[in-house]
Formats: structure tokens, C-alpha cells, sequence
């Protein structure tokens, strides 16, 4: 998850502006693109509702048969 999203620390969270603002403006606008649907990517085959029941039975199935 730290390579993929903004990650904040307890000790971080009077900063997150900054934290935020200096994670922005380290990208070029082709990778915040690029990130964003990297994310989009994994929302929808891992967190989406459907893309978590289909992970969720390819799991299932693969410990059934092990």
C-alpha cells in the first residue's frame, strides 16, 4: 500500500497538507495520470463489490482443491 497510496504516519498527520502537496507535485502529470488508473485498476478487480467477490471465490476455489 506505500507504493501506491499517499502514506501517512501518526506522528505525520500535522503535516498531511505538506505530505500531500509534496507527493502531487513530485509526479509529472503523466504519472498522477498513469496513477490514478493504476488505482482505478486495482479498485475494480480487488475493492469494487464484484471485484472482491470474484477474487474472493478464485480463493476459495484454490484452497478447495489444495
Amino acid at each position: 500500500w506505500k507504493e501506491i497510496c499517499i502514506w501517512i504516519e501518526k506522528y505525520e498527520l500535522p503535516y498531511i497538507c505538506e505530505k500531500i502537496l509534496d507527493a502531487h507535485n513530485s509526479m509529472t502529470k503523466t504519472e498522477f495520470i498513469e496513477r490514478q488508473m493504476y488505482c482505478r485498476e486495482l479498485w475494480l478487480k480487488y475493492l469494487s463489490k464484484e471485484g472482491f467477490y470474484r477474487q474472493f471465490y478464485k480463493f476459495i476455489a484454490e484452497y478447495h482443491i489444495k
